[in-house]
């Protein structure tokens, strides 16, 4: 009876023993995946995989891959994943490169109502049951409906342990806007995040633009610091409410020296320029500044000032006031509205001129004139 026993034992840990080496075998066998992979898209059969090779402890690689749901379809030509399966062991997911070609989403409309947007977007508490390491994700382009790209070359190193997400590298090219980006954000609470972002602009007036963007607090308030470069210096500070459904804005901008077009005149050169944009998406955006123009020097300065009220469909008592630096009373007021809701964009807007110096800003040999 003892000796059947131990041999009873000596078999049972001879097969606990053999039975992971069995499944590591079937698992490297490319037959094997062909098969499950199969499996899979019966299970959804909103999923289409074409040439799969490759084998669990290595990766695949997949020469077509295709999801088609009502009113979106997606397209990837090429997808290749590589992964170190040993880091299971250790509880951390590992993929050490997943490289997706080139991608195009068909979308097509749909009659469903679209849902109202909640008050309020209400973020969970995200806590991985396992570290997530992704050594590099890169994406060939993206394309709307087979048109050009609208990204390309896009590069992302990322990981995750727990509630902490972090973004080590983030770049790529959106038309003719190129951006690197890194990030941290913690999937809890208000969810606090940390961005900083240098994004390249497309040159204007053959002059570079480039940005600074610095994003802190939480997505529930964001903190806004943008520094931008060449054609138009200057830098944006405000706060963004993004998870509220009205979505309220304090903007501030705070421009140098700028001129729209070498073509004009140095003395249309605004030296010092503000915007003030404050408001959210239901009752509209109160909109000011002011500007400072040097004229054709000293003691021929003119001022502006603007203000209007701004909605998604139109704008209401536009008021721009530009006027003699050394006596406000020499002016010229432009006031107005435009409205934008119907097929046909329409504006009223009256202009009135009193003794404004109109030559300070764009000067031209006519003789005295005086306009009242």
């Amino acid at each position: 009876m003892i000796i059947f026993l131990l041999k009873t034992l000596v078999r049972g840990a001879f097969l606990l023993a053999i039975l992971p080496l069995l499944i590591a075998l079937l698992l490297t066998s490319e037959q094997l995946n062909r098969w499950l992979f199969e499996q899979a898209q019966r299970f959804e059969p909103r999923l289409q995989i074409e040439t799969v090779s490759g084998q669990f402890w290595r990766g695949w690689e997949f020469t077509g891959v295709r999801w088609e749901d009502e009113g979106l379809s997606a397209d990837v030509d090429t997808l290749q994943l590589t992964w170190s399966a040993n880091c299971l062991f250790g509880l951390r997911l590992c993929i050490d490169e997943l490289a997706v070609g080139n991608v195009v989403l068909t979308i097509s409309p749909t009659e469903e109502d679209p849902e109202p947007r909640p008050e309020r977007i209400e973020l969970p508490a995200l806590d991985l049951p396992l570290s997530i390491e992704i050594d590099r994700i890169t994406l060939a382009s993206l394309r709307l409906d087979s048109d050009d790209p609208v990204l390309q070359d896009v590069h992302l190193v990322v990981s995750a342990s727990g509630d902490v997400l972090q973004v080590d590298s983030f770049s790529g090219t959106a038309a003719d806007i190129s951006w690197q980006l890194t990030a941290d954000l913690q999937t809890s609470g208000d969810w606090p995040v940390r961005v900083r972002s240098q994004v390249q602009l497309p040159e204007v007036d053959d002059q570079p633009l480039s940005a600074d963007i610095r994003l802190d607090g939480s997505l529930a308030a964001l903190n806004v610091d943008v520094r931008t470069r060449g054609y138009v210096p200057g830098r944006l500070q405000g706060q963004v409410a993004p998870l509220e459904s009205n979505v309220p804005v304090e903007l501030n901008w705070q421009g140098g020296r700028f001129l729209p077009l070498r073509e004009l005149p140095e003395s249309l050169t605004m030296d010092l320029w503000t915007v003030q944009i404050s408001g959210n998406l239901a009752d509209g955006f109160a909109v000011s500044g002011d500007a400072d123009f040097p004229g054709g020097g000293e003691g021929r300065a003119v001022r502006a000032e603007w203000q209007t009220a701004v909605t998604l469909e139109r704008a209401d008592d536009l008021q721009v006031l530009l006027y003699a630096a050394e006596d406000r009373e020499r002016q010229v007021t432009l006031s107005g509205n435009a409205d934008w809701s119907g097929s046909e964009p329409r504006a009223n807007v009256q202009l009135r001129l009193r003794d404004f110096p109109w030559q300070r800003l764009y000067p031209q040999d006519l003789g005295d004139i005086s306009l009242y």
